[in-house]
């Protein structure tokens, strides 16, 4: 006789490795998490830019411009 673990789901997960939720996530006006794109980490709407990587230029005195 099985018996049900506690936080499982019944039905087979998505194959999305790992990333919550299934799908595209808007985080704000600008910046989304997709985990088609850049392994879902937060990047700039319609590019391949992550956030991180902007955050560290200016952190090293980059200019806005």
């Amino acid at each position: 006789m099985k018996t049900k673990r506690a936080g499982r789901a019944d039905k087979p997960r998505p194959a999305n490795n790992g990333a919550v939720g299934a799908g595209r996530v808007e985080l704000g006006e600008y910046i989304v998490a997709d985990p088609l794109v850049c392994h879902g980490k937060p990047t700039f709407k319609g590019t391949r830019i992550m956030v991180w990587q902007i955050l560290e230029d200016l952190a090293r005195g980059e200019s806005i411009d």
